[in-house]
């Protein structure tokens, strides 16, 4: 993956999202304001950070690989207040279902190919 668009985050949060691996340590870093956790969050779901060929997930450049579209949206909506409600645009099931890609799929640093 390469660097963060300036105009996806700016710098300082930008140089922060090395430190997740997972949209719930954005939530549970007590030192980002909600603004900050929300842009990091609406970035990392944002189609620039989506997987090519593999349109559920959601890799942010820096991390260590590619999450479950599905769980940054959760994130999203807890972070909001809402928890576990699935969306409007999601059932009751797939809102609430957590899908980890196989290891095998993905190869660090390198493009998705499927």
């Amino acid at each position: 993956m390469g660097k963060i668009p300036s105009w996806l985050l700016d710098g300082a949060l930008a140089r922060r999202v090395t430190d997740y691996a997972h949209p719930n340590e954005v939530l549970k870093d007590a030192e980002l304001s909600v603004a900050d956790k929300r842009a990091i969050l609406s970035a990392w779901a944002s189609d620039a950070c989506a997987v090519e060929s593999r349109p559920a997930f959601r890799w942010m450049p820096g991390t260590p690989g590619p999450v479950a579209f599905n769980h940054v949206t959760r994130a999203i909506r807890m972070l909001d207040g809402i928890g576990d409600r699935p969306s409007r645009w999601s059932s009751d099931k797939i809102a609430n279902t957590w899908v980890t890609p196989p290891a095998a799929s993905f190869a660090y640093g390198s493009a998705v190919s499927g």
